[in-house]
């Protein structure tokens, strides 16, 4: 399905902190040493204050109203970071996705203090790693700029490139 839900973006964050591939996990292939890694990891996201709505197709007012209720419920303070994932078509140019291309249809970059790109080439082959790109397109309290990262699409890991 291409709904995101609690269980899938649970077992993407167990994969990503423990380092097992996401594929095992999800079909629940796994050996003694990926389940003491998951169990290990597993603990510290139970602590970790991480709270999460899922509302496909919401609109704005919807998210807002989905944000003030969570931290109304779950007693979390403002100027907290809020992560909307939304996947964007790919460009029928291949250009890098553009603030512009989201303030066409979303009223989100507007109120934002940041927006965020995540850019990859599509996976084509069973690769270990793909050169990405965080694009920082709109930051309201310094500059824009991009800082180029690695895939690991066996467990959904990003790691920033360090200069040598």
């Amino acid at each position: 399905s291409g709904t995101m839900d609690n269980t899938f973006l649970g077992n993407k964050l167990l994969s990503i902190t423990s380092g097992v591939n996401y594929g095992k996990i999800r079909i629940s292939i796994l050996k003694n040493t990926d389940l003491r890694k998951i169990q290990e990891t597993a603990g510290k996201l139970y602590d970790a204050p991480i709270f999460t709505a899922i509302n496909p197709n919401c609109s704005f007012d919807d998210f807002v109203l989905s944000a003030e209720n969570m931290l109304e419920e779950k007693a979390v303070k403002h100027n907290i970071p809020i992560v909307l994932v939304m996947r964007q078509p790919p460009s029928e140019t291949e250009n890098e996705p553009e603030l512009l291309d989201l303030k066409k249809n979303l009223v989100v970059p507007y109120k934002a203090d940041m927006v965020l790109f995540l850019h990859r080439d599509r996976i084509k082959d069973d690769v270990s790693k793909i050169d990405t790109k965080l694009i920082i397109s709109k930051n309201v309290c310094h500059v824009t700029y991009d800082i180029p990262l690695k895939f690991y699409p066996s467990t959904g890991l990003f790691e920033e490139i360090k200069e040598e």
